[in-house]
């Protein structure tokens, strides 16, 4: 079965990512996004089974918030740290 090649329009529109944000993950070897095929001189795709892959393995519920924000959120709401 060939393995079928997504372009950075629907990669974004999967992902909910910025063209920026994309690139930027692409290139940052601390994060596992799938690298990008290059596909010619101006233009790149990436497979789309390892997107797919990508987003299953993100994770998923409530969005912890770091101690910082949380207090910094009571500060302007008038609560005690």
């Amino acid at each position: 079965m060939p393995r079928k090649i997504i372009r950075i329009k629907v990669v974004k529109e999967r992902s909910g990512y910025s063209r920026t944000q994309i690139w930027r993950k692409s290139k940052n070897p601390n994060d596992d996004f799938p690298c990008a095929v290059i596909l010619g001189p101006n233009a790149i795709g990436w497979f789309e089974h390892e997107i797919d892959q990508y987003l299953e393995h993100r994770p998923r519920g409530h969005l912890v918030q770091p101690d910082g924000l949380k207090h910094y959120q009571s500060q302007r709401a008038g609560a005690a740290p």
